[in-house]
Order: structure tokens, then C-alpha cells, then sequence
């Protein structure tokens, strides 16, 4: 078994993909708790917390900070990741 709240109480041999829906939706409330004490966020800040399952593209972060819930972006800042050997990644905060 995994640690991972998606397949808790799950055999590995019976596990299911992840629902990309439910991730998004956990990762978007993390994003929100962040924006109270930290004023500017990235993908990074979020992959930290709760990395993308297997059978996800990692690239869905990047929907994480929608315009029309309030995300202002930022500039850009260097990926903390090694995994993505400093490629640009937007800073994001959550508008007041």
C-alpha cells in the first residue's frame, strides 16, 4: 500500500488511476492555504505538498492558479525542482 489519500485502503494490484479532477481540486485548496501566510507561490510550492500521482501529468500545476479565482501572475522565478533543471516557472498571489 501507499501513503498517498487517493489509494488508501487499496491494494496496490487493485489500484486505479488517479482522478485528475480531485487531485486539481485538493491542489487548488493547498494553493489557497499557502496564499494565507506566504504572499507569492509557485508550482514548486505545491509539488512540495503534494506531489502528482503517477498517471497525472505533472503539468496540471500549472492549472492550479486560475485567473478567475482570484490569481494574479507574477513574474518568473527559477524552478526549484532539479527534475526541471531551473526552467521558468510563474509566481502567483492570490488577490486580496
Amino acid at each position: 500500500m501507499t501513503d498517498h489519500p487517493y489509494f488508501d485502503d487499496v491494494a496496490p494490484e487493485q489500484t486505479a488511476p488517479p482522478n485528475k479532477a480531485e487531485y486539481l481540486a485538493e491542489v487548488r485548496a493547498i494553493a489557497r492555504a499557502i496564499a494565507k501566510t506566504k504572499t507569492w507561490i509557485t508550482a514548486d510550492d505545491l509539488h512540495e505538498i503534494l506531489p502528482v500521482p503517477a498517471g497525472i501529468d505533472p503539468r496540471i500545476l500549472g492549472s492550479a492558479f486560475p485567473k478567475a479565482d482570484g490569481w494574479i501572475p507574477g513574474n518568473y522565478v527559477a524552478s526549484r525542482r532539479k527534475i526541471n533543471h531551473k526552467r521558468p516557472v510563474r509566481m502567483w498571489r492570490l488577490a486580496s
